[in-house]
């Protein structure tokens, strides 16, 4: 991918075919990121057993038609965490352009919680997206990781409540 933040979502910046980041039993990179809240937090400090952790933003139809449903996960779920990492805009435009620097990212993620009243806790990815990019830059991405920091679902692009179904099953 020419650069992280483009000004225009194309198909051709991403390779289906050969998608990186963390497997299934692999562990799952750690970042010291800031939250939405000013806080500095490790993204694998979590607590239960399991942490679901979805890549989105704003400009995202797919993350946001889904979020509803997976901000409940948390509350319904003993034992999961749930998390935000906010990375780039997946879709940015005339309303809401790429950023162009950390203050622009920290704007957008914080209209989750101001104007969508989203509940979970929304990391910021630096706005190289390291972490994102550890993760695999795919868009829509959401990685289920368990106490030890292993990946047991990874990259997968869930279906509305598929990640509830996968987590009571292993809760």
């Amino acid at each position: 991918m020419p650069e992280y933040n483009y000004d225009e979502f194309s198909t051709g910046d991403y390779d289906f075919n050969n998608v990186s980041g963390p497997m299934v039993g692999e562990k799952a990179p750690d970042f010291e990121l800031k939250t939405i809240d000013g806080d500095i937090q490790s993204l694998l400090e979590f607590d239960g057993e399991f942490l679901v952790l979805e890549m989105g933003s704003i400009t995202c139809p797919l993350f946001q038609s889904r979020r509803p449903v997976m901000e409940t996960l948390g509350h319904k779920i003993d034992g999961v965490s749930n998390a935000i990492l906010y990375v780039r805009e997946a879709h940015p435009g005339a309303n809401i352009p790429s950023h162009k620097n950390f203050e622009d990212k920290i704007a957008c993620a914080s209209r989750l919680k101001k104007t969508d009243g989203e509940t979970r806790i929304v990391f910021v990815d630096g706005i190289e997206g390291h972490a994102h990019q550890a993760f695999g830059s795919m868009p829509n991405a959401v990685f289920i990781i368990n106490r030890n920091g292993c990946v047991v679902i990874g990259g997968a692009i869930l279906g509305h409540g598929s990640g509830g179904i996968v987590l009571s099953r292993a809760a």
